[in-house]
């Protein structure tokens, strides 16, 4: 037992008294929790968990079922409590019950924490048309990649594909599904060099599976790492058989290389052998002068360029002990830090919402609107309990105290009538003395601040 379970006690509570209880009403001390054996809940039940010396909830269990009434029922009759997620994990009694053998869950990436956060700096590097320097940290946790790595680090590698639906369902709702996502290629097999990792699917897959493995045990002082690589593939895709000597070349020679290979790819009518050129694009890529210096070289690929972007970032992490180190301008080691964040499930959820909180109260017409944020213009959405996305929300629904008052430049008809305007006045100025002269003659003249009893005669036309 742990010291965070040693601490844990619950409660079963109807839901007649469950508003209370969420309100830190506590009628007695709880059940201290023991084992992994829970009280059997009926519909509209819920299981409330304590920490020993705290009235805050800090989790609260119902059958999977009763879920989503939960959180319409927060909402609609005490929005003091919504959202729950917020400030409380909510969870199904099959989730709590895999989570209580330990409340407290470390992340575990294997060794590749590095190539993680490269691969997931290469997406918001791709989405946002940005270099590194230019990109920011919600940018990265925007990403599929992020909430692939912290799923498969938390929960295991099999996990991910919940969290990958759970989040395209969050952006459709915010508007922000229509994005191009980077090719999946790079992050499956990312995905297999874990420890409890599905089978490869293709035998691209399986190749570069190994490639990726060779280079994670090749010593840093190892010289012919590449020729190791390069032959393995070569046996697939023969021209990568000319990259087998790439540690024995100069820079300029591998920049020539690398300008071979666009060529190769638009020639290539397989596209497994293509996966295999970009991965080999990338490879060159990370051996030239450092890998985040020169991931400009990846736009001369065009519809490739995320697939070898994502390349050089990866491979540029393989194999790298010090994860935290000063990667990408900085942004990696910010990346790598949320990724090996470990989790408490005692501790209070650092996100605005759950992503299945949200999708019950925001319907499809109020998007975030009713949702109030930590970060004025981006919403905080968990997936699972530790995987924190952060997504930006749409113009649209922004609250319109939020957005500052824009006045609109005059249009071009705008600009010629008060043009025209201002010539007609000096015009008439211009002519005034004249007519004065002229209405005169003709016996009008301009009546005195006194009233005058003489009626003036009627005027003539000046030519009459």
């Amino acid at each position: 037992m742990t010291t965070s379970e040693a601490n844990l006690h619950y409660l079963l509570v109807p839901r007649s008294e469950l508003a209370d209880a969420l309100r830190g009403h506590r009628q007695n001390d709880g059940i201290l929790l023991r084992s992994r054996l829970l009280p059997r809940v009926s519909q509209k039940d819920a299981l409330v968990f304590w920490a020993r010396d705290s009235h805050r909830p800090c989790i609260v269990a119902v059958e999977e079922a009763d879920r989503d009434e939960l959180f319409n029922w927060a909402s609609t009759y005490h929005r003091d409590l919504s959202p729950i997620t917020s400030w409380c994990h909510v969870l199904s009694i099959k989730e709590v019950e895999r989570l209580l053998e330990s409340t407290r869950l470390e992340a575990k990436l294997f060794g590749i924490e590095a190539a993680w956060a490269g691969a997931a700096v290469a997406e918001a590097m791709t989405l946002s048309r940005r270099s590194y320097e230019a990109i920011s940290l919600p940018s990265c946790l925007a990403t599929d990649t992020f909430a692939i790595a912290r799923s498969a680090a938390l929960y295991g590698s099999r996990s991910v594909y919940d969290s990958v639906e759970s989040l395209g369902r969050v952006r459709d709702r915010l508007k922000k599904g229509g994005d191009v996502r980077p090719t999946p290629v790079p992050i499956g097999v990312l995905l297999r060099l874990s420890p409890d990792a599905l089978p490869t699917t293709t035998w691209a897959q399986q190749s570069l599976v190994t490639a990726c493995r060779t280079l994670l045990t090749a010593e840093d002082a190892d010289r012919d790492v590449s020729s190791v690589v390069f032959h393995e593939l070569a046996s697939r895709v023969a021209k990568v058989s000319m990259l087998e000597g790439l540690d024995e070349i100069s820079a300029e020679q591998r920049v020539k290389l690398l300008r071979d290979i666009p060529s190769w790819i638009s020639a290539s009518k397989d596209d497994q052998e293509r996966e295999i050129l970009y991965f080999a694009a990338g490879y060159i890529i990370s051996r030239i002068g450092g890998a985040e210096r020169d991931l400009r070289l990846a736009e001369g690929f065009n519809g490739g360029s995320p697939n070898v972007l994502t390349w050089a970032a990866i491979i540029g992490g393989l194999g790298a002990t010090t994860y935290w180190s000063d990667a990408f301008g900085g942004i990696g080691r910010l990346v790598a830090r949320e990724l090996a964040r470990s989790l408490d499930l005692i501790d209070p959820p650092s996100a605005d919402i759950a992503a299945d909180e949200f999708l019950v109260v925001n319907s499809l017409e109020s998007g975030a609107s009713r949702l109030r944020t930590a970060l004025r213009l981006v919403a905080t959405i968990s997936l699972r309990p530790g995987i924190v996305v952060q997504l930006g929300i749409p113009d649209e629904d922004r609250r319109l105290e939020e957005s500052p008052r824009v006045i609109s430049p005059p249009s071009i008809t705008q600009l010629r009538e008060r043009q025209d305007a201002r010539h007609l006045e000096n015009l008439a100025t211009q002519l005034f003395p004249h007519m004065l002269s002229l209405f005169r003659r003709a016996g009008f003249e301009p009546q005195s601040s006194g009233r005058s009893s003489r009626k003036p005669r009627p005027p003539s036309l000046p030519l009459k």
